[in-house]
């Protein structure tokens, strides 16, 4: 808190320091405030100088508030509680331990003063705290402090919570009991001149010093206020007032032997002929177009002469058939805009150039496009189907050309096998071969011969073409749908039939030996219910691709269509 409010008061003090050394940079209108008599500012032309300057001091009574806590607990309790106890009017301030009863009390005084009237940009060279001795009752001596609590604190109405000592903090001059006089008012150096707010209400608190150090009283430490406390503030300003207009002569304003407008300082004068540059503008490259701006229509008028520091700004513009590529020169570049600010001769070039006939992906018109469909760039820059003659842009090597243009591949080799799985996407079989039924083209819609692919030479007839399908999470389900039904067909089942096979062997050609005839036994039973429980397995894991939509609840509960799963 400390830290942000020596931060602020250094910031504030640096204002004022740079104001009134450098208050010819204010706004110089006829009538706004000014802080150096004397002083010159310059602004469109016109010469002012600051006139009219005073010194006054202006007298301001407090509204005013006393914020106590009084309260038979620790002292900490009552010094950092975050309310007052009581708000009255102001009266009291400073500290009071009552051993009889084992309380302690707390005063605190909040003012405001309405200082409105000061003109925001017064230089104020001093201001006094003036409050009424009406009694003091203290044991030992402590000092009546200023501190500051604006914006915030105090509020207005003054509330409970302004009591909090941590709203305050500073140290804007004080006042040691031991000088403290009564009958008479008491007048206390504001040592902070920025806490007073010019153009509006001031705000200060008043605290004991002993208070602020959150020392506990061992008896009586306070004063009594009597009357109206009253801050007194001494403050100058003058007015900017017109002395010359320059701006009808064509002349500028200048500081010593430099040309600006504005300008400021003492020696700040209107008697200087303004300066002038020449802006020139051309064109360049293989197209045609024009240039527009202030005085500028090149076309057939491509040079200007502009008072010192004139912002220029140039629209470049092609004609039928070209483009305009760029800028260069006077700062600017690329195709927007050029602003040109006029402190020297200035010389511009615009480049237009004829305009490239193309499609939209940039092939050229009267071309074959790179790529599919094998497109035709024709000369108005739109495409067309040209696969064949005249202009015979063609498919590649293997692939065929459709009617809108585009190229389609030849259905794709079988496999060696020819083994052909299908799915369904949505209502449409989808037929493929190998394991991974995605990422690579499939038969859309093949003719079937009841559960199987219909087959010529080895290759199906799909009514639906062949597309390259996009793997999702439920292809792979299919696949592994796949590698189950492999496994069953080629390596379960014979497997179960081979061991069953061995184990019946055993059984037959036991010769009456115990030992064989349960080994058979044992084999043949292990079979059967190894197939029971891949039986079983298979209607739970159908259920639940059912419940979970991964098969067509409207394929029904039939054994031939289990593993039937949907990919969208």
């Amino acid at each position: 808190m400390k830290k942000i409010f020596l931060i602020s008061v250094f910031l504030t003090f640096f204002n004022l320091l740079f104001l009134a050394n450098n208050s010819v940079f204010a706004a110089c209108v006829t009538g706004d405030q000014c802080l150096v008599s004397g002083d010159k500012c310059c602004s469109g032309g016109q010469l002012y100088e600051c006139e009219g300057m005073t010194s006054q001091t202006f007298l301001s009574t407090a509204a005013s508030s006393q914020l106590s806590n009084w309260q038979a607990l620790p002292y900490a309790d009552v010094h950092d509680s975050p309310t007052a106890i009581n708000v009255a009017s102001a009266g009291y301030l400073g500290q009071e331990y009552n051993p009889a009863i084992g309380s302690y009390s707390i005063w605190r005084e909040v003012y405001f003063f309405d200082t409105s009237v000061i003109p925001s940009g017064a230089v104020i060279s001093g201001a006094t705290f003036n409050v009424w001795g009406g009694l003091m009752n203290t044991i030992t001596p402590f000092d009546i402090t200023i501190q500051n609590g604006q914006p915030t604190y105090p509020h207005s109405p003054v509330v409970a919570e302004d009591y909090y000592y941590d709203n305050y903090s500073g140290n804007g001059g004080s006042l040691s009991t031991s000088s403290f006089v009564t009958g008479a008012y008491n007048n206390i150096t504001i040592t902070n001149l920025t806490w007073i707010q010019k153009g509006a209400i001031t705000k200060l608190a008043l605290k004991s010093s002993r208070d602020i150090s959150a020392i506990a009283p061992t008896g009586s430490e306070y004063v009594f206020f009597g009357g109206s406390a009253q801050l007194q503030v001494s403050f100058s300003s003058g007015v900017w007032t017109p002395t010359q207009n320059c701006s009808t002569t064509s002349q500028v304003c200048c500081s010593g032997t430099t040309p600006t407008d504005p300008c400021s300082g003492a020696t700040c004068q209107c008697c200087v002929a303004a300066l002038t540059y020449t802006l020139t503008v051309s064109k360049s490259g293989t197209g045609s177009g024009t240039i527009n701006g202030t005085g500028i229509n090149c076309g057939f008028d491509c040079s200007e002469s502009y008072t010192s520091g004139t912002s220029v700004a140039l629209i470049a513009s092609a004609a039928a058939g070209s483009t305009f590529a760029s800028w260069s020169g006077g700062g600017c570049s690329g195709t927007g805009t050029c602003t040109v600010i006029m402190n020297a001769n200035r010389s511009v070039t615009a480049t237009f150039n004829t305009a490239v006939c193309q499609c939209s992906d940039g092939t050229l018109c009267n071309q074959c496009r790179t790529g599919s469909p094998p497109n035709y760039c024709d000369s108005s820059g739109n495409f067309v189907n040209r696969c064949g003659a005249p202009e015979n842009c063609g498919c590649p090597s293997g692939q065929s050309c459709q009617a809108d243009g585009s190229c389609t591949a030849p259905p794709p080799a079988p496999l060696p096998g020819g083994n052909w799985h299908t799915y369904l996407s949505d209502t449409t079989i989808i037929a493929y071969q190998g394991l991974v039924p995605c990422g690579k083209e499939v038969c859309i819609a093949p003719e079937m011969n009841g559960d199987e692919v219909e087959l010529v030479g080895g290759i199906p007839n799909c009514t639906g073409g062949y597309k390259e399908i996009t793997c999702t999470f439920c292809h792979f389900f299919v696949m592994i749908d796949g590698i189950v039904d492999f496994a069953l067909a080629y390596v379960i089942f014979p497997l179960a039939a081979l061991l069953f096979v061995i184990g019946g062997v055993l059984f037959i050609f036991s010769a009456g030996d115990p030992g064989r005839i349960n080994q058979g036994k044992t084999i043949m039973k292990s079979v059967v219910i190894g197939i029971l429980i891949i039986f079983l397995a298979w209607v739970v894991v159908n259920t639940i691709l059912t419940l979970t939509g991964l098969i067509n609840p409207a394929l029904g509960w039939d054994p031939t269509k289990w593993f039937e799963i949907t990919c969208q």
